[in-house]
């Protein structure tokens, strides 16, 4: 080959070179994280089906600039309002959506990582401020004649006021503002009540829309015990009786 054709390809090579930028790769994880072990069946990230446990690794192109979209999808979480966010330390964490629903999916213009991070890890979580509730544990009738009830409340919730009901109308209050960590309150049943179709209904002393109302239970009537004795007088003209009557036996005193 003759010295102007290897200095010729030399050029053309330096001007390649030149023109056409070259493009770093690096290679990034991406793993999920789960609420528990069955919160989430799969977990897309770049086009790359994620399943519980695996780690996906991908080619990304540095130079095509310094952000990305990322697009993720999400499916059977256990519970509402849960958050999704991402890590490049596996330290610090950006939240990608707060109150997502049990399926969905997003898409979202990050920041691309650096080329001193070999991993990006995105997780769902539970939210940092979960949804304030107060419901009905259980309601038990001891006798005699005492209805234990049983809530419970969140951390927010500081007293609650209970009520009871019978077919959907309301009879009267049973206590306010009670202390909400309690969560157990026994009350006695007044002696006119009975039947069935009665609820109790807890809410938040501070907000009556948070509530919420037991199951349907039955009161049963009064049991009214036959005394231990019954003392009867019996008044003649010649003299005073005094009868006492045991459940078991019966006595006479003459005077």
């Amino acid at each position: 080959m003759k010295r102007k054709d290897i200095l010729s390809i030399l050029f053309m090579v330096l001007l390649f070179i030149l023109i056409i930028p070259i493009h770093e790769f690096h290679l990034f994880k991406v793993e999920s994280k789960y609420i528990s072990e069955v919160s989430l069946n799969d977990f897309y990230g770049f086009g790359v089906q994620c399943m519980k446990g695996q780690t996906v690794e991908f080619l990304f192109d540095h130079h095509q600039g310094d952000y990305m979209d990322f697009y993720i999808e999400w499916e059977d979480f256990q519970q509402e309002n849960s958050e999704i966010l991402y890590s490049r330390d596996d330290i610090n964490f950006a939240s990608f959506i707060m109150n997502a629903p049990e399926t969905g999916w997003m898409s979202i213009n990050v920041e691309a990582p650096d080329l001193k991070s070999e991993r990006f890890e995105i997780f769902a979580d539970k939210v940092s401020n979960p949804i304030t509730e107060i419901y009905i544990t259980g309601i038990f009738i001891r006798h005699p004649k005492i209805m234990e009830i049983n809530w419970n409340a969140s951390n927010q919730i500081e007293n609650i006021n209970l009520s009871l009901f019978k077919n959907e109308t309301l009879l009267g209050t049973i206590n306010t503002t009670i202390d909400a960590s309690l969560g157990i309150l026994d009350w006695k049943i007044n002696n006119t009540l009975s039947g069935e179709d009665f609820q109790v209904k807890i809410e938040d002393s501070n907000n009556s829309s948070l509530s919420d109302f037991s199951e349907y239970i039955s009161i049963d009537p009064p049991v009214f015990e036959i005394p231990s004795f019954i003392i009867l007088i019996v008044i003649s003209s010649v003299s005073i009786s005094f009868i006492i009557i045991k459940k078991t036996r019966k006595f006479k005193i003459t005077i």
